[in-house]
């Protein structure tokens, strides 16, 4: 086995490590903070909750990108398969991009109650 092989492999053995430590700590996370957020009704807890699930999926697409991008080149890939990560990343943004926006959205669909119920309340 040559140097780089051996770095290659190392360099995937510790991200696989990583990526289960943090699939472990965002399950802990999202399953908390979504029935904290339900229980005391607060919507910051359950779009963190929501956040900590966007990320619990994005770790299960850097264990397939890292599994993948390790394959030797063939035919089709004459450089291998690195590119693997590349798109794995543009993946993960576009769905942080997603669960921002609804987040977002979600948020302003509850303004204007906030807004009404404020007004209701002091003319009473």
């Amino acid at each position: 086995m040559s140097q780089s092989t051996a770095h290659a492999a190392e360099k995937q053995d510790v991200a696989r490590k990583t990526t289960f430590g943090s699939i472990a700590v965002n399950s802990v996370l999202m399953a908390a903070q979504t029935v904290a957020g339900v229980f005391a009704h607060s919507q910051a807890l359950i779009a963190d909750g929501i956040h900590s699930l966007a990320a619990l999926v994005s770790d299960f697409i850097v264990l397939l990108a890292n599994r993948h991008s390790t394959v030797a080149p063939d035919d089709d890939h004459n450089y291998g398969h690195s590119r693997y990560e590349t798109i794995a990343s543009l993946f993960l943004g576009a769905l942080l991009i997603i669960v921002g926006v609804g987040m977002l959205w979600r948020a302003g669909e509850r303004i204007p109650i906030f807004k009404t119920s404020l007004r209701f309340t002091q003319l009473h």
